[in-house]
């Protein structure tokens, strides 16, 4: 397999010499499948293996949607707790997702059914954090799997004040950014959300700004994270302000209610949302 990796860990990984970064494959597949389905399933697990690559399984499930033309149509989502996570774990190790068909999660979980613009598909979901690859046969996976041995590529990150370190399904899931990214995309981004002061205002009006002071880490794992080879300091997040932006803030596998306009939480890359007493988590229900 040319290119593939020689190891499921890389060392002196960007910005951290000496650290070994785990490479890791997440492949998504059918909750129930035929026998074509399985047998690329084994072929891509004995070919990230071959390649000392980490293997994890994750299944969608049928879901409905609700309105418009594509009323009652299925499309397949993962669940709440596999998005959180796929995408948590882009944040500690190199990843490659690959997904034998569309594939998609909820910008909203908390919406049951959901409708089509609700729904992220998945390669915009792990955009910039991870490489992804859709695949219809095992020459697929074998070419994607050579190409995640150069991943990730130069100039995928630059810092934690780079666009893509955001956890963008939460910041602006209604729109979807190109890769790779040029200094346009950039500049277009800028143009977009930044502020004068060197904020950023979502789509729904929430302003992001830098923090103030660091808060420990982001969940249980309490470590840096990173993004795209680029380690971010220890702690690094977001003060969210609420404003005059809408009072829900979801992730793919929570939402968080902001009770009034000075309200605000701090969010952090991996996705994680740190609450307080003036920001309530309302699903799931604790």
């Amino acid at each position: 397999m040319s290119g593939a990796p020689a190891s499921g860990h890389r060392a002196d990984a960007p910005g951290a010499p000496g650290v070994q970064v785990a490479r890791r494959v997440w492949f998504i597949g059918v909750e129930r499948e035929s026998g074509d389905q399985e047998a690329l399933r084994r072929a891509a697990e004995q070919l990230a293996r071959a390649a000392a690559l980490t293997f994890n399984v994750r299944r969608t499930k049928d879901q409905r949607v609700r309105g418009g033309i594509e009323k009652d149509r299925p499309y397949r989502v993962l669940s709440p707790r596999d998005a959180r996570e796929l995408y948590e774990s882009l944040h500690l190790s190199d990843c490659i997702v690959i997904a034998s068909h569309a594939s998609y999660v909820k910008s909203d979980p908390s919406s049951e059914p959901a409708t089509l613009r609700e729904l992220i598909p998945l390669g915009d979901y792990v955009a910039h954090k991870a490489d992804f690859a859709l695949v219809r046969g095992v020459g697929d996976v074998r070419s994607a799997l050579g190409r995640f041995g150069s991943w990730p590529p130069t100039g995928s990150c630059g810092s934690e004040h780079d666009p893509r370190a955001l956890p963008l399904h939460i910041f602006d899931p209604t729109y979807s950014w190109p890769e790779p990214w040029t200094d346009q995309c950039l500049r277009d981004f800028g143009a977009r959300y930044d502020t004068r002061n060197g904020g950023r205002v979502d789509h729904a009006g929430r302003t992001w700004e830098r923090p103030s002071a660091l808060h420990g880490a982001a969940g249980e794992e309490r470590e840096a994270l990173r993004v795209a080879g680029a380690l971010l300091p220890l702690g690094y997040h977001w003060d969210v302000q609420r404003g005059r932006g809408k009072e829900r803030i979801a992730s793919s596998y929570e939402v968080w209610r902001l009770r009034h306009e000075r309200c605000h939480v701090n969010v952090y890359p991996n996705g994680y949302v740190r609450g307080n007493k003036q920001a309530v988590r309302v699903w799931p229900a604790r």
